[in-house]
């Protein structure tokens, strides 16, 4: 799914079983920002990407989401000790 770069124009995308919406601005000509939301069970993520087309501040967006996604995962998930005695 190519991204519509429409200035402001709330776009949304199915991530497993949660729901990215953003849109995309261009402060300048070479400059293009992809700004995001992503709803969790914890709360929602704010992130933005940058860069020189809107494909590439998506992707920018999506691997900032996904640190963000795995920094929650591992602040909520215990640390457990497993046994390896036989």
């Amino acid at each position: 799914m190519r991204p519509q770069p429409a200035s402001e124009q709330w776009q949304c995308e199915l991530i497993g079983e949660l729901i990215l919406r953003y849109y995309f601005l261009q402060p300048a000509p070479t400059q293009w920002v992809a700004v995001g939301l992503l709803g969790t069970e914890a709360g929602t993520i704010f992130r933005v990407g940058c860069g020189s087309e809107p494909e590439t501040a998506l992707v920018d967006l999506r691997e900032r989401l996904l640190v963000a996604l795995s920094e929650l995962t591992e602040r909520s998930v215990p640390s457990r000790l497993v046994s390896c005695a036989a």
